[in-house]
């Protein structure tokens, strides 16, 4: 897989993510609105960290909204957990290039320890694990035990429950994660596919985790 490296690249992403937005935004009743507008004038900066970061689209939708409704603001992310080597390359050099104390974690089962250290891919050393200021916590759980493109999905609609597959696994970690560190907000994204029928206990076992660990979860189905 190529990894893209250029600014016209970076910056056609951003023109592509400026458009989803303002049509996010535009689907909001006006009290959401207008709760938006208050945040976003009311807001003094965003530290973020990610966990299963992928592609780090959460980084680069933080710094258009702030681009398009705060530019007087900078958005920093503390520190992104990913383990496929290829997209571990795409966060150190394109999604945050330029950003030095930035540091790529290689295994969330690494990132439990409050202001321990961890294997940084960034670094090629253990960093530390910066979580004082964060503020937002992204994670998404792999989606492929999950997804309609599963042809044995069925047999990991538990998968929550017990703990089992990719699924599970890394679920059990990120609410290990969240115990320790606390972030006071905490977004995690996956496919629609888990809001199914199928998958109602896995989805009230997540629930009861982040309950557990003092946390109200609102779903939100996004186009």
């Amino acid at each position: 897989m190529r990894i893209p490296r250029s600014k016209s690249h970076v910056s056609l992403t951003n023109v592509m993510l400026a458009k989803i937005i303002t049509r996010q935004l535009n689907q909001l009743d006006a009290e959401s609105r207008k709760a938006f507008r208050y945040t976003m004038k009311n807001l003094t900066g965003i530290m973020s960290a990610s966990l299963c970061s992928g592609a780090g689209t959460d980084s680069m939708v933080q710094r258009v909204l702030l681009a398009m409704f705060r530019p007087d603001l900078e958005h920093s992310t503390a520190y992104s957990v990913e383990y496929k080597a290829v997209k571990q390359k795409w966060l150190t050099t394109v999604v945050h290039a330029g950003e030095p104390d930035h540091c790529t974690f290689k295994d969330v089962a690494e990132v439990h320890e409050k202001d321990g250290k961890a294997y940084c891919v960034a670094h090629n050393r253990r960093c530390n694990i910066w979580s004082e200021h964060v503020r937002l916590t992204a994670a998404g759980t792999p989606c492929k035990n999950s997804s309609k493109l599963h042809n044995q999905r069925s047999e990991h609609k538990d998968c929550f429950v017990t703990r089992s597959g990719s699924s599970g696994n890394t679920m059990q970690l990120t609410v290990k994660h969240i115990e320790i560190h606390e972030p006071p907000v905490l977004l995690m994204e996956n496919v629609n596919d888990l809001l199914e029928a199928t998958f109602e206990e896995s989805l009230l076992e997540l629930k009861h985790c982040l309950a557990q660990a003092g946390y109200v979860m609102v779903t939100m189905q996004m186009d």
